[in-house]
């Protein structure tokens, strides 16, 4: 039987012993096996035990660092203690990249720039980083991260720095205001995203 983990949670709360046995990463899938209180079925025997695969499909780009859940997990058993599952249509900073901003001069500090775009994500605990944002740095231009790739197109006359979701704009515009640097917002009206949990 195949359950949304959103509406699961929704109904049930997870119990312990709780253990990730396995987690097998594949092109576009997460299956993590998890063991321990089958807390998934509802009232059982406190002694009962069973397994629980998470399949995380459609995934794209991204980081995952299962040992988060794995701290303690010969002392207390308690794997998923941490595991929280959130809409990504409740993430503003996880929306489709739909408007690129274009400059139309150089940018005087772009450090101040890709600072003030890291300390924002930080702030909302986000999973992306400036990177995934700012052209010249990763997926926007080469795929390889390059600070120099980033300065050198922020010397440029006419160029495009960012392509970000409209939650993120303010961030980039309220810091190319404060140089003084012109530019221009696109917005891209076909770019979708498949929404999942994140």
């Amino acid at each position: 039987m195949r359950t949304p983990l959103g509406d699961l949670l929704e109904k049930r709360t997870i119990q312990h012993p709780s253990r990730i046995e396995s987690v097998v990463i594949s092109t576009g899938l997460i299956e993590m096996t998890v063991g321990g209180y089958p807390w998934r079925l509802g009232d059982q025997d406190p002694h009962s035990t069973g397994q629980l695969c998470l399949c995380f499909e459609d995934v794209a780009f991204g980081k995952i660092d299962v040992t988060a859940f794995c701290k303690d997990s010969q002392m207390w058993e308690e794997d998923l203690e941490g595991l929280t599952v959130i809409r990504l249509v409740d993430v503003p900073w996880a929306q489709p990249c739909d408007r690129s901003v274009y400059c139309h001069a150089p940018i005087p500090d772009p450090i101040a720039l890709y600072v003030a775009l890291e300390k924002h994500l930080h702030s909302l605990s986000a999973l992306k980083t400036p990177e995934d944002f700012l052209n010249g740095l990763g997926s926007l231009s080469t795929g390889r991260p390059s600070m120099l790739e980033f300065l050198r197109i922020c010397n440029s006359q006419s160029f495009r720095i960012a392509e970000v979701p409209e939650a993120l704009l303010s961030v980039i515009a309220q810091a190319l205001e404060k140089q003084d640097v012109s530019f221009d917002i696109v917005r891209h009206r076909d770019r979708s995203q498949k929404r999942g949990f994140g």
